[in-house]
C-alpha cells in the first residue's frame, strides 16, 4: 500500500464545534478529524498559563499542539514560510499526550493523563514569551500516515543499516513470513545482529590487517615487520626484473663475458639479461642502449611487461618508456656462480604448477598503474637449502623453475597471528631473531586473562635479557663458514686525514698499547689532563679490553677543562692514563664489516683485474686464507674507502659484546643463533599476550592494503587506506547493525587525524575504532575506559606524558599545571555534558535565577587533569603498522608512569572526594593476599613487579643479587592455587592472573609478612607472580604519624604507622651499630607496618631493641648482603621519632601538606622531603565545614595558625567519630552522610546483624553495635558498596585546644612515599566511574544515540526510556530481552533507541518536529548500497576523495573533537522553533552543490573524480572528455549495477522511492518522476534520471514525509542602494588563541617589571624579549609604554606603526565586570572554558538571548537592510553563526572556488526539475525537509550567482598557500564583484583553527601566526589595489586565551580574558585599547589560578565601535546589534567612534 498522508486543507477555520463547555472552568479540546483544518486555541495573555484539556489522539492518527508566530505580514496558515513554528505536546496512536522535544519539554506542559476521564489529558498552556507577536495562537493539527510492510521494513533497515537493499527487504520480509509479526521479526532481526555467534563481527582492524600485502624493502626485515619465509605456503614469486623499489635508483647496463646480450644491474647485483633496451623518446623516435648507467623513474609497473620508465643521462632528465615493459627475469648460470654469494637461489616446482596473480590497480600517475604480478604457489617449498636462508633476509633470492624459467623471491609482508585469545607462542622471538622488535604484546587490561606462560629458548619480551657474545676472529670466522659472509676487522687506516682529538663533536678512538715511555712531547700539560680524564670517564663505561671511543661534546663539563685541537702534535698522540699506554687510531680501525658486496664481479675495482690474471679475489683472499683482519692497503687513497663504506652492514667494534639482535639482517639466521649461543637449556619462562584484531594477513589477497614505512603509496592513498576499510565495511558487511552502533560511538567519543602526529598509518585509527566495534552492544564503561587508555585519545586530547606540577617542579624547577584537555572534554561530550540533566534529558535548573546548573566547575577539570597525569605509550613493538621506523606504539594501552602521577587527593563530581567509598589502606583484613578476592599476576622468569615501584629494571639481568620469597611447594595452599596442577605433585598449568576465592592458611614466612610483592611460585621453570593489593585509600591527615627516612638521598618525611609502605629499620641495644640501623628485610623490597618492624626487631635482638632515629644502615648484619639492597631511592625506612602533620592554607580555601618532626642529632643532615616542606605548593581543594577557613584576610583565624607569606600555617588534628546511632533506612542516607569505605565486612571478623530497608548492617564479632567500626551495605546501580560508620574531621585548633575550622579528611589514592601503577590504575578506575556513575550520564548518552539513530529532537518520554535501559541494563520488546541487566549496556539502549514507539510508530514520519536530516555520508552510502555498487575486479579498494570538504563528512576525518557536527546546531525555521538539527551544520551550498555533482557523476560516469565525482582521480582532463571519448571502464572504479524488478515507469518510481525513501516519497514528486521516465530514450536512461531526482528530494534527505504547496521565490540579485560600501571581515581563531604570546609586555612599565613578571609565570612559554617586535604605547594609557607582538607578526606591526590597526587588551566573553572574588556568581549565564559555548558567545555577542539566533555580525546586517542597505552576509569556512540573521541569507562558500551545477557537458538538465521537487511546504509539513529544500533552493540560487562572477574574477595579489589566505582571497574576490552581487554592506566570515594548543604551543602558535601573517600582508595588498581599503574593516576573534602558566605538556589550557586586533584602512590605529593587564602576580586581581586573566574589556563595547562605523545609529538599532551594551561602558563610553576611526 502506498503512504498516504493527509494534511489540513488551505484554508483554517476557528472549529468552535471542537471546544467542550462541559467544564466551564478549564475548556476541552478534540483534535479535528484528518481532512479538516486544525483547531485554533487561544494564546494564554500576559505571563499567566492556561490550563485545557486535550482530548486524546483517534485511533491510527497524530496529533499535535503546536505554537505558532507569523513571521510576515497576513501571513497564510497555508504556508509553512509564513510562520514560526514549535512544538509543544502530542498524542498519537490514542496514547496519553506527551510533552515533545523544544523550549517546553521542561515545563510540564502535560500536567495529568490520570483523571477519571481516560480518553483526555489535562494540558497547561505557556504564556506567550516576552516581545512575542501577539498574534501568535496554539494549533491541534491531525494527521494521518501509514505504509505497506516493504516500507515498514524499509523503514526499520534505514534506521539499524547504512541503507536497505531490495534485496535485503526481500530476505527480510521471507525470513519471517507466516511465522512471526513485523515487529517480533524485527526484534529478532536486532538480537541476531547483537549475538556474535549469529552475525560474525567485523572488526576494521582484522580486516585491514588480512589484506596487508607488497613487498618489503630489500626483502629484509625491518624494525616492525618480517618478510614471508620464501619456502612457506603461499609465496610469491616474480617473473618481472624492476619493482617499485627500484624508482630512482641506477641501473647499469654492462655486457656479460661471452655474451651479445646486455646485463642489467641495480647496486652491482644482476636483475636480468636481455637481448638489447630500446626506448620510446616520443614521435617515433627510438633509441638502443649502450653499456652505461641510467636511472629508473618512478613509474614501474609489477608485472611482465608491465609499464617502465628510464632517464637517458641525455642531459634532458626526461622519462621514456622501455619497449616491451618491465622484461623477464633471465639470469644465466654462469651469473648465478659468480654472484652465488648474492644471489642465493632455490629450485622450484615447475612453473606450472604455480597460481598467476591478477593484477590489481594501484593508482592513477597519467594512464592507469597496474601491480600485483606474479605467481604464487600454494603449497611449502621443500629445497634443503630453505634451511640456510638468513632469518629475515630474502633480498636477491632466485628461484629456479624446473623447467629454467628464473624469478626473484617476491618477499611479501608477513603479519603473524597475535591476537588476544591465540598470541604468537614465543612473543614473536623468532622475527625478533630477524631484527625486528619483539612483538611481545604488554600485559593490560584488555589482554592479562588470556596471556600464557612459555618456555620456547627464542621467547622475547622487554623482561627477558638476551645472550651476548664478543665480536672477535672467531665470530668472523663463523660467518664466513656458515653462511659464506666475509666479515672483517678492518686495519690499516692512515691518519693522514684525522682529525686531533681536541677537535669537538668528533668520535675519535683509542688503542691500548705496550709502551713504556708512553709520551708526545710539545702537547700542554691542560690538554692532557683533558684527554686523561675523558679515557678514564670513558674507559670505565667500556668494556673492550682492546679499545676506547671518546667523545669530545663533553668538553667544557670539566672545570677549566680546555684542549688545544690547533696543536697538529695531538693527532695519533699517546697518553699514559693510570699505567695503561693509549694511543689514538684512525675512528674506523678495528671496525668490523660485512664486504661481501665487494667480492661480487662488477663491485670492487681489482676483481676484474685479479680475475683477469687469475688472482684470488683481492677481497676473499683474506677470509680463504683464514684471516678475519683485512688490512687496507697503503697505497689506495683514504677517499677511496670513506667513499664506499657506507656499501658495507656495520657489524660493531673489535672485542665488544653483541646481542645477537644486533646484527646485520644477513648475518641472523638459525644456524649463526644455535652457534653463538646454546638456547635450548635455558628456563626461563616468559608471559606472552596478544592484541585485538591482530590477526594475520593472508597472501592470497593481492597487495590491497599496505603498511606506511613499505613506501609504496604516495601519502594520499596511505591517508585514504583507513576511509577506505571503513567505506568496504559499511557497504557490504553483514554486521550492519554492529557498524551503525560503532560509527555513532565514533562521533561521540572523536578522535581527529587533524591532531595525531601521523595520519598516513591505518591499522592504528582502525584499532581505535575497533574499541566501539567491540563494545557496540557491551558496557559504556568499557568503552569509557578503552578510550581512555587509548594513546591515540592521549595524543590528541594531549594528556600524553602530563605530569604532576610536583614532579615538574621537583624536577625541573618550574611550576606548571597538568594538562586540562582531557579532563575537561571526557565529561563535556564523553560523558556527563555541562548542565544538569534530569533523567527524560531535560534541564534541571536552578530554582533561584531558572538558570541550567553546572555539571562541573573549574575546580573539577583541574582535579581531575590531575587524576590524568602519568600515561605514557607502551614501548614500541614489531608485528604491527608504526609508521617511519621510530614512530612510537599508538596501538596498545597506556601505562601509568607512577613518578608522573599526581599524588594528592582530587575531588569528585558530588562535593566529595576521588577516594570516597573507598576503603582505607590501614583496614586492610590481615594476610589479604590469603583472602578472597586476593589478586596474582604472572610474571614468568623476570621477578621485576609490574604493578608496583621501587624495583630497577636493570634488576632483570642481576637475578643474583634480588632476594625473592619462595613458596613451600610441598604445604603451601597458596602455591596449590597458583600451580594449578591436576594433581598433587603433577605439573603446574600457571594461569596467567589468579583471583582467590577462598581463605588460604599460611605457612612458614607467609605468616610473617604484612604483605607480598614478587615471589616464587617455581624453580624449574623459574616462574614468579606478583601480588596486587586490592583498592584502597590513605588519609592525607592522620595522628599516628612516624618519621621515614632515606639514606639516599638524605631525606624525611612522615608515614602512616597503621600502613605497610616503608622498610624496617632495626636498633639493636647497646648502640651495637653506633649510630646505625639494621635492615631485616625477609625479601627484596618487603614493606612493613611500623609494629611489625619493631616486633621483628625483638624477635631479632630482645626486647631491648627498638626502632630509633637512626643515623645510617646496615643489610642483615656486617656482611652487608645485598639482597635488601639499600642503596635504592625507594628504599624508605621506619624511624621511631613522632611525626606531626600541619595544614597550608592558600586564598581560595585550598590545602597542601606540611610534615613536622623533630630530628636526632644522628639525621641532623637529613632535609624534609620538598613535596611536603613548609615551602610546598602542592595545593588541593579541600570541603570547609561551614565554608570558612584560615586566611591572610582574617589573619590566618584571628592568629590560630601562622602567616607564611599569603597563606596561613595550621597546626591539625585529626578528630573521628561515628555517624549513626541506630540502622539507617534507605541508600541515600548511607551514601549522604558516610564517606569512608569498607572491605567486604565477611572477609574479616564481621557478622550480618541486620537488612534495613535498602541497607545490611554489619556488626563486628565482639564489638559495641553501631559504633565506628560498624559496616553498612548498599548498592548503587547494581554495584555494591560498603561503608564503615565513622567520619573523619581535620580540626584547626588553637593553644587550648579548641576547634575554629574544620574540614572533611581528604582520602589519596596514590603513597606519597613510594607511588604505584596499581595505585594509579585504581585512581584512574574511581575517575571514570565518578563519570560513568553520574546521573546525567544515561540521559545525556541517550540523546546523543537517538541523534545519530534518525532523530534529532526526541520526546523526554524517548530519552528517559532510552536511559532507564541504559540505567537497568535491559529493554523488552515482544518478549526478547536485550542487555545483560548492568548499568551501562549500550545493547539494552541501542534496543530502547530501535523499538520504543517513537521509534518505531510510523505515524509519527508526518509529525513536522520529528525525525532528522541525514548524515551526508549514510545518505551516500544508502544510495550505494540500494544501486548496488560494484568495484572493478581490478580495483581492491573503495576510495572516496576528500569528502569531508566536498560533503562534510567522511570516516576518519573528523575536523575536531567537537565532532563532524554539533549535537545542539541549529539554524532557520528549526531554531526558531527551539530545536535542534546537528546535521545542517554541513548542509551548506558548497556541500550540497558538491553532493548533487557528485551522485550525478557517479550516476553517469561511475566512481571517478571527473566533474566533481567523488572518486579519486582517475583521468588527467575531465573537462576536456565528451560522452564518446569519455570510457568509464578505464576511467571509473566502479559502477552502480542496480538491476530494477520494475516493467514500467510508475513501478520503478515507487521502487526506488521503496529503497531510496523507505516509501516516503510524496505523491506528487512521484508522479513527477515517473513523468521524467516515461519521457527517456530507454528504460536505462528512465532508471538514471530517476535515480538522479530522487536523490535531490527532502525525502531523500530527511526522514519524515513533507507536502509542497508552492515554487519557491527565486533568488533576486538587488541593485546596490548607492549608500556607499563598507565590509567587515569576521576573522576567527578557533581553538583558543594564546593571546598572551601575541601582545606581550616588553619595556618601560614604570610600576613594576611587567616582563619579568610575563617571563616567570609562563616558564617556558615565554618569548624573549629580544625576539619581539616593539610597538609603541605610550599614548594609549597601558601600564608600559612599549609592547611586543609576536615576532612572526610583521604584517601586523607595519599595520599598528602605519597607524591601521587596533589592538584590543584583555577582551572576552562577560555578563557584567566581574572580580576575582565574584566572577563565578557573575557568569552563570555561560560556560566558560567550553570550546562550544564560547566559540557561540564570540559569534552572537548575546549572552542573556535577547535576540536569539542571530548572529553579531547577522544583527547589523539586518538593521541596516530595516533601514535601507542592501546587504549581505558571506562565509567562507562553513555555516558562520557570527552571520545568521533574519532578513538576510547567509551565503556560504568553498574557499577553493564554486563549482558549477551538474557540470556533465553531456548530461541532461534536471536543475527545475529538482526546483519542483523542493517547492514550498505547507504548514505541518517536516521542519527537516523543509530545511534541505530551503537550503538546496538557496544553494542553487548562490551557485548560479557566482559561478561566473568568481570564475571570471582575477586579483592582482598572489596570496600564499595556507587556509586562512585561500579564504581572505575568496573574500577580495567577493568585494571585487560586490556590484554584481548588489551589495553595499558585506559581512564575512573567514576561520583559521589550530589553536587549541594544550601542547607545543608555541611551535604551533609560531606557524599560525605565520600564516596569520601572510594572509593579512596579501590582503591588505589586495584592499588597496581595490581602492577598497578605506572602506574594509578585518575583526580576529578567538573563543577565549589560554593560561598564563605552562602544562607540563609545554601547553596552556582553556582560560577567559585574550589579546586580539581589528584593522582598515579607516581604521585610527597605533594604539592599544583596553586595559592590558597591569600586574601578572600571583596576586594580580586580574587574575586567578592557574593562570586565567580576568577580562576587564567586553565584546559587547568592541562591537558598538564596529557597528557605528558599519553605518548603524540610534539607541534602539544599537541595542538590538548588541543587547547587553548597557552594562560596558569602558570602551564605548570612554571612547567615540571618532576615536578609532578615521571616517564613519
Amino acid at each position: 500500500m502506498m503512504p498516504r498522508l493527509l494534511l489540513p486543507p488551505l484554508s483554517l477555520v476557528l472549529c468552535i464545534s471542537h471546544l467542550s463547555f462541559l467544564d466551564a472552568a478549564i475548556p476541552q479540546f478534540t483534535c479535528p478529524i484528518i481532512g479538516s483544518a486544525p483547531v485554533q486555541i487561544r494564546a494564554p495573555v500576559s505571563t499567566f498559563s492556561r490550563t485545557v484539556y486535550l482530548v486524546k489522539s483517534a485511533k491510527d492518527t497524530l496529533c499535535t499542539l503546536t505554537r505558532i508566530t507569523p513571521i510576515k505580514a497576513n501571513a497564510s496558515l497555508a504556508d509553512l514560510s509564513s510562520w514560526d513554528m514549535i512544538p509543544v505536546a502530542r498524542s498519537y496512536l490514542q496514547q496519553d499526550w506527551e510533552s515533545t522535544a523544544g523550549m517546553y519539554a521542561a515545563r510540564q506542559v502535560v500536567k495529568s493523563c490520570k483523571s477519571n476521564n481516560s480518553t483526555r489529558c489535562t494540558v497547561v498552556l505557556p504564556s506567550l514569551p516576552a516581545a512575542t507577536d501577539p498574534k501568535s495562537l496554539y494549533l491541534l493539527t491531525s494527521y494521518a500516515y501509514s505504509t505497506d510492510v516493504p516500507s515498514q521494513v524499509a523503514r526499520f533497515l534505514e534506521q539499524t543499516t547504512f541503507g536497505p537493499t531490495l534485496q535485503g527487504i526481500k530476505n527480510f520480509m521471507d525470513n519471517g513470513a507466516g511465522t512471526t509479526d513485523l515487529q517480533t521479526q524485527m526484534a529478532l532481526w536486532v538480537k541476531n545482529q547483537m549475538n556474535p555467534n549469529v552475525t560474525t563481527p567485523t572488526y576494521h582492524r582484522e580486516f585491514f590487517r588480512k589484506r596487508v600485502g607488497g613487498a618489503m624493502t630489500d626483502g629484509s626485515a625491518s624494525r616492525t615487520e618480517m618478510p614471508r619465509h620464501p619456502c612457506d605456503k603461499n609465496s610469491r614469486w616474480r617473473r618481472h626484473s624492476f619493482t617499485r623499489a627500484d624508482r630512482n635508483e641506477q641501473v647499469v647496463i654492462t655486457r656479460p663475458y661471452n655474451d651479445d646480450r646486455l646485463l642489467m644491474s641495480v647496486h652491482g647485483i644482476p636483475r636480468t639479461i636481455v637481448k638489447n633496451v630500446v626506448m620510446d623518446k616520443w614521435n617515433q623516435v627510438y633509441q638502443n642502449l649502450t653499456e652505461g648507467t641510467y636511472k629508473l623513474c618512478w613509474w614501474i609497473e609489477e608485472y611482465l611487461g608491465g609499464y617502465l620508465e628510464m632517464e637517458l643521462n641525455d642531459g634532458t632528465f626526461n622519462c621514456y618508456s622501455a619497449i616491451g615493459g618491465n622484461p623477464a627475469v633471465v639470469l644465466t648460470d654462469d651469473i648465478l656462480t659468480k654472484y652465488s654469494v648474492v644471489l642465493p637461489t632455490l629450485t622450484l616446482p615447475p612453473i606450472q604448477n604455480f597460481r598467476e596473480l591478477n593484477l590489481v590497480l594501484i593508482g592513477f600517475y597519467g594512464p592507469d598503474y597496474y601491480g600485483g604480478g606474479g605467481l604464487m604457489y600454494d603449497q611449502n617449498i621443500s629445497d634443503p637449502r630453505c634451511k640456510l636462508l638468513p632469518t629475515g633476509a630474502f633480498g636477491n633470492l632466485v628461484g629456479n623453475f624446473s623447467g629454467g624459467e628464473k624469478s626473484f623471491y617476491d618477499a611479501q609482508i608477513r603479519l603473524d597471528m597475535n591476537t588476544v585469545s591465540n598470541p604468537i607462542p614465543d612473543g614473536g622471538g623468532t622475527s625478533a631473531m630477524a631484527g625486528t622488535l619483539c612483538s611481545n604484546v604488554p600485559k593490560t587490561f584488555l589482554n592479562i586473562e588470556s596471556c600464557y606462560l612459555t618456555n620456547l629458548s627464542t621467547a622475547c619480551s622487554p623482561f627477558k635479557a638476551n645472550p651476548k657474545f664478543t665480536l672477535s676472529t672467531n665470530t668472523s670466522r663463523l660467518f664466513y663458514q656458515v653462511l659464506g659472509r666475509f666479515v672483517y676487522a678492518v686495519r690499516g687506516f692512515s691518519m693522514q686525514y684525522v682529525s686531533s682529538p681536541c677537535t669537538p663533536y668528533v668520535r675519535n678512538r683509542w688503542k691500548k698499547i705496550i709502551n713504556s715511555t708512553c709520551v708526545t712531547p710539545g702537547i700542554d700539560s691542560v690538554t692532557n689532563e683533558t684527554l686523561t680524564s675523558l679515557l678514564k670517564t670513558y674507559g670505565s663505561w667500556d668494556q673492550n679490553d682492546l679499545l676506547v671511543d671518546i667523545h669530545l661534546e663533553w668538553i667544557g663539563e670539566y672545570d677549566g677543562s680546555s684542549c688545544d685541537s690547533s696543536n697538529t702534535k695531538t693527532i695519533g698522540m699517546q697518553l699514559l692514563v693510570d699505567g695503561v699506554c693509549y694511543q689514538q687510531i684512525h675512528p674506523d680501525e678495528y671496525s668490523v664489516y660485512d664486504m661481501t658486496y665487494w667480492t661480487l664481479p662488477d663491485t670492487h675495482p681489482g676483481n676484474k683485474i685479479a680475475a683477469s690474471l687469475n688472482h684470488s679475489n683481492p677481497i676473499k683472499k683474506w677470509a680463504e686464507s683464514d684471516q678475519f683482519e683485512l688490512i687496507f692497503p697503503s697505497w689506495h687513497p683514504m677517499d677511496r674507502w670513506e667513499n664506499n663504506k657506507k656499501l658495507f652492514d656495520y657489524v660493531g667494534r673489535f672485542g665488544n659484546s653483541l646481542e645477537y639482535f644486533d646484527l646485520p639482517s644477513k648475518l641472523r639466521t638459525k644456524a649463526i643463533a644455535d652457534t653463538l649461543y646454546n638456547t635450548s637449556g635455558s628456563v626461563d619462562t616468559v608471559v606472552v599476550c596478544g592484541s585485538p584484531g591482530e590477526v594475520s594477513n593472508d597472501p592470497t589477497f593481492n597487495q590491497v592494503f599496505n603498511f606506511v614505512d613499505q613506501g609504496y603509496k604516495a601519502s594520499e592513498a596511505l591517508d585514504n587506506q583507513k576511509k577506505n576499510v571503513w567505506n568496504s565495511i559499511a557497504l557490504s558487511a553483514p554486521d550492519q547493525l554492529l557498524q551503525r552502533m560503532s560509527w555513532a560511538l565514533s562521533q561521540i567519543l572523536v578522535i581527529t587525524p587533524n591532531q595525531i602526529n601521523d595520519q598516513s598509518c591505518t591499522e592504528m585509527y582502525l584499532n581505535y575504532h575497533d574499541i566501539f566495534n567491540r563494545n557496540a552492544f557491551g558496557n559504556y564503561r568499557n568503552v569509557l575506559k578503552e578510550v581512555s587508555y587509548s594513546p591515540m585519545m592521549a595524543e590528541m586530547l594531549s594528556f600524553l606524558d602530563s605530569k604532576s606540577t610536583a614532579y615538574v617542579l621537583r624536577t625541573n624547577g618550574v611550576k606548571a599545571n597538568p594538562d586540562e584537555n582531557y579532563a575537561r572534554e571526557v565529561m563535556q561530550l564523553f560523558s556527563i555534558g555541562i548542565s544538569h540533566l534530569n533523567m527524560n534529558g531535560t534541564l534541571k535548573l536552578d530554582p533561584v535565577d531558572g538558570s541550567p546548573i553546572p555539571t562541573y566547575k573549574n575546580k573539577h577539570i583541574q582535579s581531575f587533569a590531575r587524576g590524568w597525569t602519568g600515561f605514557q605509550r607502551q614501548e614500541s613493538r614489531s608485528n604491527v603498522e608504526n609508521g617511519y621506523d621510530w614512530e612510537p606504539n599508538r596501538i596498545d594501552p597506556m601505562r601509568i608512569n607512577p613518578r608522573y602521577r599526581d599524588v594528592y587527593p582530587k575531588i569528585n563530581l558530588y562535593d566529595g572526594f576521588i577516594g570516597d567509598a573507598f576503603p582505607l589502606c590501614s583496614d586492610l583484613p590481615k594476610k589479604q593476599f590469603l583472602k578472597p578476592g586476593a589478586k596474582y599476576v604472572l610474571l614468568g622468569s623476570a621477578s621485576i613487579p609490574e604493578f608496583q615501584s621501587g624495583d630497577p629494571d636493570w634488576w632483570v639481568n642481576e637475578k643474583e643479587n634480588i632476594l625473592r620469597m619462595s613458596l613451600n611447594s610441598s604445604a603451601s595452599e597458596l602455591y596449590k592455587e597458583l600451580c594449578n596442577s591436576n594433581s598433587p605433585g603433577g605439573e603446574c598449568k600457571f594461569k596467567p592472573f589468579v583471583v582467590l576465592n577462598k581463605t588460604l592458611n599460611c605457612i612458614g614466612l607467609e605468616c610473617k609478612l604484612d604483605n607480598l610483592r614478587a615471589f616464587q611460585v617455581s624453580q624449574k621453570p623459574l616462574v614468579y607472580y606478583e601480588y596486587v593489593r586490592p583498592a584502597c585509600v590513605e588519609f592525607s591527615f592522620y595522628n599516628s604519624g612516624k618519621k621515614i627516612s632515606k639514606t639516599w638521598p638524605a631525606v624525611s618525611m612522615c608515614a602512616n604507622s597503621l600502613v605497610d609502605e616503608v622498610m624496617d629499620a632495626c636498633c639493636p641495644p647497646d648502640n651495637a651499630y653506633w649510630g646505625g640501623a639494621q635492615y631485616l628485610c625477609q625479601f627484596t623490597g618487603e614493606r612493613v607496618k611500623y609494629a611489625t618492624g619493631v616486633s621483628r626487631c625483638k624477635d631479632v635482638y630482645g626486647t631491648n631493641a627498638d626502632a630509633c632515629d637512626w643515623e645510617w644502615l646496615w643489610n642483615n648484619g656486617e656482611n652487608n648482603n645485598q639482597a635488601c639492597n639499600l642503596w635504592l631511592e625507594d628504599n624508605w625506612h621506619w624511624t621511631n621519632m613522632p611525626c606531626s602533620i600541619r595544614a597550608k592554607v592558600d586564598e581560595n580555601g585550598d590545602v597542601s601538606i606540611a610534615h613536622d618532626y623533630v630530628h636526632t642529632v644522628n639525621q641532623q643532615d637529613y632535609v624534609t622531603s620538598a613535596d611536603f616542606n613548609e615551602n610546598n605548593t602542592n595545593y588541593f581543594p579541600v570541603y570547609w565545614e561551614g565554608g570558612s577557613y584560615p586566611s591572610v584576610a582574617n589573619k590566618c583565624g584571628s592568629n590560630i595558625c601562622a602567616t607564611l607569606g599569603n597563606e596561613c600555617l595550621c597546626n591539625v588534628a585529626v578528630v573521628e567519630n561515628r555517624v549513626f546511632n541506630k540502622a539507617p533506612n534507605s541508600t541515600a542516607e548511607v551514601i549522604n552522610r558516610l564517606f569512608i569505605g569498607s572491605f567486604e565486612p565477611t572477609l574479616s571478623n564481621y557478622t550480618l546483624a541486620a537488612i534495613s530497608g535498602e541497607v545490611k548492617v554489619y556488626h563486628k564479632i565482639g564489638g559495641t553495635q553501631f559504633d565506628s567500626a560498624t559496616v553498612f551495605g548498599v548498592t548503587i546501580k547494581g554495584r555494591t558498596t560498603y561503608y564503615k560508620n565513622i567520619r573523619s574531621m581535620v580540626v584547626i585548633k588553637d593553644s587550648s585546644g579548641r576547634g575554629f575550622f574544620r574540614f572533611r579528611n581528604p582520602p589519596h589514592f596514590m603513597s606519597f612515599i613510594i607511588p604505584d601503577t596499581r595505585d594509579a590504575m585504581y585512581e584512574t578506575e574511581a575517575i571514570l566511574d565518578n563519570y560513568f556513575f553520574h546521573n546525567n550520564t544515561a540521559p545525556f548518552l541517550a540523546t546523543r544515540f537517538i541523534q545519530r539513530f534518525g532523530i534529532s529532537n526526541p520526546s523526554p518520554k524517548y530519552v528517559n526510556a532510552v536511559a532507564t535501559a541504559f540505567t537497568e541494563g535491559y529493554f523488552l520488546y515482544q518478549n526478547i530481552t536485550f542487555g545483560d541487566r548492568k548499568y551501562g549496556s549500550l545493547g539494552a539502549l541501542a534496543a530502547a533507541v530501535l523499538f520504543d514507539p517513537e521509534a518505531r510508530s510510523v505515524v509519527l514520519d508526518a509529525d513536522p518536529s520529528s525525525g532528522s536530516l541525514r548524515e551526508p555520508m549514510i545518505k551516500l552510502i544508502a544510495f550505494m548500497r540500494a544501486m548496488n555498487f560494484t568495484s572493478r575486479p581490478d580495483v581492491a579498494e573503495i576510495t572516496f576523495n576528500n569528502l569531508q570538504n566536498d560533503i562534510g563528512q567522511m570516516p576518519h576525518s573528523i575536523p575536531n573533537v567537537f565532532s563532524y557536527f554539533s549535537p545542539d546546531y541549529s539554524s532557520g525555521k528549526i531554531q526558531a522553533a527551539s530545536l535542534v538539527a546537528p546535521e545542517s551544520q554541513v548542509l551548506n551550498s558548497p556541500a550540497i552543490v558538491g553532493y548533487i555533482n557528485g551522485i550525478i557523476s557517479l550516476i553517469e560516469l561511475g566512481l571517478t573524480d571527473c566533474y566533481g565525482g567523488f572518486g579519486e582521480r582517475t583521468a588527467w582532463w575531465c573537462p576536456w572528455y565528451n560522452e564518446g571519448w569519455f570510457d568509464k571502464e578505464k576511467y571509473s572504479r566502479g559502477f552502480l549495477r542496480y538491476s530494477p524488478l520494475a516493467t514500467n515507469a510508475s513501478a520503478l518510481t515507487d521502487e526506488l522511492a521503496l529503497v531510496l525513501t523507505s516509501g516516503r516519497l510524496s505523491s506528487a514528486s512521484r508522479k513527477m518522476i515517473t513523468n521524467k521516465i516515461q519521457l527517456a530514450s530507454s528504460m536505462v536512461n528512465g532508471l538514471n534520471t530517476a535515480q538522479k531526482l530522487i536523490v535531490t528530494t527532502p525525502e531523500f534527505h530527511s526522514t519524515r514525509t513533507v507536502a509542497s504547496t508552492k515554487v519557491r521565490p527565486k533568488m533576486v540579485i538587488p541593485p546596490p542602494s548607492g549608500k556607499g560600501y563598507k565590509a567587515v571581515v569576521f576573522a576567527m581563531l578557533s581553538g583558543g588563541m594564546d593571546s598572551y604570546n601575541v601582545l606581550v609586555p616588553h619595556s618601560g612599565c614604570p610600576a613594576r617589571d611587567l616582563y619579568a613578571q610575563y617571563a616567570n609565570i609562563r616558564g617556558e612559554l615565554a618569548l624573549s624579549q629580544s625576539e619581539l617586535l616593539q610597538i609603541d604605547a605610550s599614548s594609549s594609557s597601558q601600564p608600559c609604554n612599549t609592547f611586543g607582538l609576536h615576532p612572526n607578526l610583521v604584517a601586523l606591526q607595519q599595520l599598528y606603526n602605519d597607524k591601521d590597526l587596533v589592538l584590543l587588551a584583555n577582551t572576552g566573553v562577560l555578563q557584567t565586570f566581574v572580580t576575582k572574588a565574584d566572577w563565578y556568581q557573575k557568569t552563570y549565564k555561560t560556560s566558560l572554558f567550553s570550546h562550544n559555548d564560547q566559540q557561540g558567545e564570540v559569534n552572537f555577542v548575546d549572552i542573556f538571548d535577547k535576540q536569539s539566533g542571530r548572529g553579531v555580525c547577522g544583527r547589523m546586517t539586518d538593521v541596516l537592510t530595516k533601514n535601507g542597505y542592501k546587504a549581505g552576509s558571506l562565509s567562507v569556512a562553513g555555516v558562520a553563526n557570527a552571520l545568521v540573521s533574519k532578513l538576510n541569507a547567509l551565503l556560504v562558500l568553498d574557499p577553493e572556488g564554486v563549482q558549477a551545477v551538474n557540470p556533465i557537458p553531456w548530461a541532461e538538465d534536471i536543475v527545475s526539475v529538482m526546483k519542483v521537487l523542493n517547492n514550498a511546504n505547507k504548514l505541518g509539513s517536516s521542519l527537516y525537509g523543509d530545511q534541505w529544500s530551503d537550503r538546496l533552493h538557496q544553494a542553487l540560487g548562490e551557485n548560479s550567482m557566482l559561478y561566473d562572477a568568481l570564475t571570471a574574477t582575477n586579483l592582482d595579489t598572489i596570496f600564499p598557500d595556507n587556509y586562512l589566505a585561500v579564504q581572505l582571497e575568496s573574500v577580495a574576490k567577493l568585494i571585487k564583484t560586490r556590484s554584481v552581487r548588489g551589495t553595499d554592506r558585506d559581512t564575512f566570515y573567514v576561520e583559521l583553527s589550530g589553536f587549541d594548543t594544550h601542547s607545543d604551543m608555541k611551535a604551533t602558535l609560531a606557524n599560525r601566526m605565520d600564516d596569520i601573517n601572510g594572509a593579512v600582508d596579501s590582503f591588505v595588498k589586495e584592499m588597496k589595489f581595490q581602492g577598497r581599503w578605506d572602506e574594509v574593516v578585518v575583526i580576529f576573534v578567538s573563543e577565549f586565551a589560554r593560561t598564563l602558566t605552562p602544562n607540563t605538556s609545554k601547553g596552556s589550557d582553556h582560560a577567559w580574558g585574550g589579546n586580539y586586533w581589528f584593522f582598515g584602512g579607516s581604521v585610527s590605529g597605533g594604539k592599544i585599547i583596553g586595559q592590558y593587564p597591569p600586574d601578572l602576580s600571583n596576586d594580580s586581581p586580574y587574575r586567578f589560578d592557574p593562570g586565567v586573566v580576568i577580562p576587564t574589556t567586553s565584546w559587547d563595547d568592541v562591537w558598538v565601535l564596529i557597528a557605528q562605523w558599519f553605518g548603524i545609529s540610534g539607541n534602539g538599532n544599537l541595542t538590538e546589534v548588541v543587547p547587553n551594551r548597557l552594562s560596558f561602558s569602558t570602551l564605548s563610553g570612554s571612547l567615540s567612534t571618532s576615536n578609532v576611526f578615521t571616517s564613519i
